[in-house]
């Protein structure tokens, strides 16, 4: 039985531009860059909902095992793929692309030596001003983002003296930004004093009040290539206690409040009057004191916009109530992992969206970014629990 997104990036973006979800080797911005491996692994993500549109992908993420198990699930994969192996090979790639003045969707931009502005669909400046952590209050509607204020790194006295802790601290750039190294929990002075000294070389720092969590969702709207708004959905976000993203519920039996879906479809249309085209995820949580607050916005695909694109589908296909999408490392060999895949997958539990297959003789781990399906939560957990002791960590 097929699974089939609601909606593909080619309807979204349109079929000519080529996708292309790798970030830069070089270390660009803010941007988490110590581990290629898992880079080139996130490039498998967008396979099952690309639809036409040509996209660039890693040569692990595309090996005959891994799609081949993504065909299992009934998923299929995208038949324009421009794959790279290595730094040299996605250059190369990249630079063929602007000689031939096909234009490319980047999630993050990049160096304007190895893209120049007309490389790019959506233009690299308007990327920038969107995702500066700086741009929140003037995108997001009034009364709905938190006590906030930006400042100069020189500003530290300020701070000090108008701010109590604990608040958040974050990045203000336009450059690339996200991976959580770019915003501080800070509970002490201590916290301040490494965070400040971590992100002094940013154009400005924002400080940001602390709020008390009920719920946070990531909600996600696009506009299309030919100016349509449309709603992708949005998924409940599963944090780390540090703040970091670490996977998501999907569930018609507990959507987000009407209320909220209003706030990031006004976010998306403030967008939209500055022609922005594409998809935008914005973390907006429903606090304790009964607020609905924005706290940061993607203006680009999300770890979880495939799963929200594919949850009507296998929440059709399989009868379930729930969905988990989240990434594991695989600590267990090669053939133990395929097997308990293919067994899930014939289960119609598991829907592999990316597989990293690495070379025998590379020194990295095998990992998978999937949805989990269930009849609750609970039993979701058991499976996770079972995947755990088999080596998914």
């Amino acid at each position: 039985m097929n699974v089939n997104p609601n909606v593909t990036l080619a309807d979204i973006y349109g079929p000519e531009f080529i996708l292309n979800p790798r970030t830069s080797y070089s270390g660009f911005g803010w941007v988490p860059t110590d581990n290629h491996d898992f880079d080139d692994f996130r490039t498998g993500a967008p396979l099952s909902i690309v639809g036409e549109m040509p996209m660039v992908a890693n040569e692990r993420v595309v090996t005959e095992e891994s799609l081949k198990l993504m065909r299992l699930a009934g998923i299929t994969e995208p038949s324009n793929l421009y794959v790279y192996n290595d730094e040299n090979s996605i250059k190369s790639l990249i630079n063929n692309c602007v000689e031939e003045g096909k234009k490319q969707v980047i999630n993050q931009i990049y160096p304007p030596e190895e893209i120049p502005e007309k490389g790019y669909w959506i233009k690299p400046d308007l990327l920038s001003y969107l995702n500066n952590k700086a741009s929140l209050s003037e995108l997001v509607p009034e009364g709905h983002y938190p006590r906030r204020i930006a400042v100069k790194p020189t500003e530290r006295e300020r701070v000090k003296m108008e701010w109590k802790l604990p608040f958040v601290l974050k990045t203000a750039t336009d450059l690339p930004n996200g991976g959580g190294i770019d915003v501080a929990l800070c509970q002490t002075e201590e916290d301040v004093n490494q965070a400040w000294e971590a992100f002094k070389e940013s154009e400005q720092i924002v400080v940001e009040e602390l709020v008390n969590i009920e719920k946070n969702y990531c909600v996600q709207f696009a506009r299309t290539h030919e100016g349509e708004i449309i709603c992708l959905g949005a998924a409940e976000q599963i944090t780390t206690d540090d703040g970091n993203h670490s996977g998501n519920w999907l569930s018609d039996c507990e959507a987000a409040p009407d209320d909220v879906m209003a706030v990031g479809e006004k976010i998306m249309e403030n967008a939209a009057k500055l022609d922005y085209v594409g998809v935008g995820g914005f973390d907006i949580l429903t606090t304790t004191d009964g607020r609905i607050v924005c706290i940061d916005l993607n203006f680009r695909l999300n770890a979880s916009t495939p799963a929200l694109l594919l949850k009507d589908s296998i929440l059709s296909s399989t009868k379930k109530e729930y969905l988990l999408y989240r990434t594991w490392q695989i600590e267990t060999d090669w053939e133990d992992f395929y097997g308990t895949c293919q067994s899930m997958i014939e289960n119609r539990e598991l829907f592999p969206l990316s597989i990293y297959k690495p070379e025998d003789n590379q020194n990295a781990r095998p990992r998978i970014s999937a949805i989990l399906a269930g009849d609750t939560k609970e039993e979701i957990i058991a499976i996770e629990e079972y995947l755990d002791r088999h080596g998914w960590k």
